[in-house]
């Protein structure tokens, strides 16, 4: 480069990081805990039980990203995203019963539906992230109505932009009639005062259509790099319907937060892993002169340990948190943990997670929790396992 172009693009990048650099001098912070860790007992997770649902010719293990098991049908769900439809399966059989196009309700390929939850025979609510669109759908009648979950009116970074997921789902409570969901607004890239005011809970009344966000991120996340949405950003949650508790694990943070989604009030239990005691955050700025890659940060989550879903079994009356465990550079395979909590969110165990199962991938139902089995699943069938747990006799 000579020097002309140097002074045109060299000097203001050198000056920008100057700048950024004696103004704030240091972004990384250490997450680490001090508490001593007891447990009750030793646990080994081992797989008890597999279950196999065979495939049509327009599906694949893959093309199914999002299933849910229907209580008062007895049925398994599965949404396609590769031809728009879901796919039911009988509960005792485990074979395909019905399949619903959902492009004629108006949905395309181009939709980027993301979840759906079934609220009677009839009806069922689908979400489209391309638009964070809600939509009430009657299979007899048709979408009776949609309706973003983001809206721009007032401050923008106290929204939340919902990422359903199979580890972040649609959830419904019927007594109140609300969905909630999780997300966040944005990547990297703000001031503690505003970052604070980011929350990663939204409630959704369907009777009255009101919207309220809640729950901000823990405050060691405000005015630093935790990567983005390549990184830790994203929260995930499962639902105690018993007890009409939202648990949310954030990726970064060895505490579990704990919503009353009455009062949507919450309260940290912790709930950290023996095999790490500190996650750090990236070194560079997440302000305005952040020149990280989306790979760069990518990298980073990969190699640095972090905490994933948390699940509850209703059926045990126990939560599965899954924690990952750094890679080595260019070591791409992931090496999980699963902690195990009782009802009161108490330490139990923690072992290291079956390989041949997808931790981030999980259906629960009336008999446990079931986790998509990698191993097994292939062209003509999608396979689950479910997770138990022996003594270790020492």
């Amino acid at each position: 480069m000579n020097f002309k172009k140097w002074l045109i693009f060299g000097l203001p990048v050198l000056f920008i990081s100057l700048v950024s650099f004696l103004l704030f001098p240091s972004y990384s912070y250490v997450n680490k805990y001090s508490v001593k860790l007891e447990t009750d007992d030793r646990l080994e997770a081992y797989i008890d039980s597999t279950i196999y649902f065979k495939l049509d010719a327009n599906s694949t293990p893959e093309s199914f990203i999002y299933y849910e098991f229907d209580q008062s049908q007895k049925l398994f769900r599965f949404l396609n995203i590769s031809n728009t439809s879901i796919h039911s399966y009988d509960a005792v059989t485990k074979m395909q019963i019905e399949k619903m196009n959902l492009m004629k309700f108006g949905f395309s390929p181009n939709s980027k539906l993301q979840g759906f939850h079934f609220l009677n025979k009839d009806s069922l609510i689908v979400y489209d992230y391309s638009n964070a669109k809600l939509s009430l759908v009657s299979q007899s009648i048709g979408i009776r109505w949609s309706k973003s979950l983001f809206t721009l009116r007032g401050d923008i970074f106290d929204k939340v932009y919902p990422n359903v997921t199979q580890s972040s789902t649609l959830i419904y409570n019927d007594s109140l009639q609300y969905i909630y969901a999780t997300g966040f607004m944005g990547d990297e890239g703000a001031f503690k005062s505003v970052d604070s005011k980011r929350k990663v809970l939204v409630e959704f009344d369907l009777n009255t259509k009101k919207l309220e966000y809640a729950i901000p991120y823990p405050a060691f996340y405000w005015g630093r790099n935790w990567a983005g949405a390549s990184g830790f950003r994203q929260p995930f949650h499962t639902y105690n319907k018993r007890k009409n508790h939202l648990v949310i694990s954030f990726l970064a943070d060895h505490n579990l937060s704990v919503v009353n989604l009455t009062t949507l009030q919450s309260r940290n239990v912790f709930a950290g892993s023996r095999e790490f005691d500190q996650i750090q955050s990236m070194e560079q700025a997440p302000l305005l002169f952040d020149f990280t890659s989306s790979k760069e940060k990518t990298d980073y989550y990969n190699q640095s340990n972090s905490y994933g879903p948390v699940v509850y079994d209703a059926d045990n009356d126990v939560y599965h948190r899954i924690a990952k465990l750094a890679n080595k550079k260019n070591d791409f395979e992931r090496r999980y943990s699963i902690i195990v909590l009782d009802s009161l969110l108490n330490l139990k165990s923690e072992c290291p997670f079956p390989n041949e199962l997808v931790p981030f991938k999980s259906i629960s139902t009336l008999t446990g929790i079931w986790y998509f089995n990698k191993a097994k699943s292939n062209s003509g069938e999608i396979v689950f396992s479910r997770v138990n747990f022996k003594k270790i006799l020492i």
